[in-house]
């Protein structure tokens, strides 16, 4: 993913970013942090809607689900092989086949998505209305 600033075009990977103030003024809009660079607002950029893919298994689901259909298979493979070999070998091979998915997305898919954009932020005016 390209983590650069959308102003300044410098790396933010490793940076600290901290919160964005206008001369001590209230802003509304995004949650903006400043570039340690240039001092410009920026915003996280939201994944694109196909890095959310309904078939997508993300955390114990996932492991759980590879564990239950390498168990499955090796339920109907048994007279050939042992159940708890073939249950390990295909566990095994459905978290490589997660690992490789999860690369793809996010290397060669993702590979030149922004992950931070500009920042939309205005003033907001502070009315001191007295009681």
């Amino acid at each position: 993913m390209d983590s650069r600033c959308p102003h300044c075009k410098n790396e933010l990977s490793f940076s600290l970013l901290s919160g964005f103030r206008n001369k001590g003024q209230v802003l509304a809009g995004d949650q903006a942090w400043s570039c340690p660079h240039c001092q410009e607002p920026v915003a996280f950029n939201p994944l694109p809607p196909e890095a959310d893919l309904p078939f997508r298994l993300t955390g114990e689901f996932a492991i759980f689900t590879i564990f239950a259909i390498a168990w499955l298979i090796a339920q109907l493979l048994s007279p050939a092989f042992p159940a708890f070999a073939t249950t390990g070998v295909l566990f095994l091979a459905g978290l490589f086949v997660l690992a490789i998915q999860q690369w793809h997305l996010y290397n060669v898919r993702f590979k030149l998505f922004p992950v931070y954009r500009v920042a939309k932020v205005s003033e907001v005016s502070q009315s001191n209305a007295s009681p």
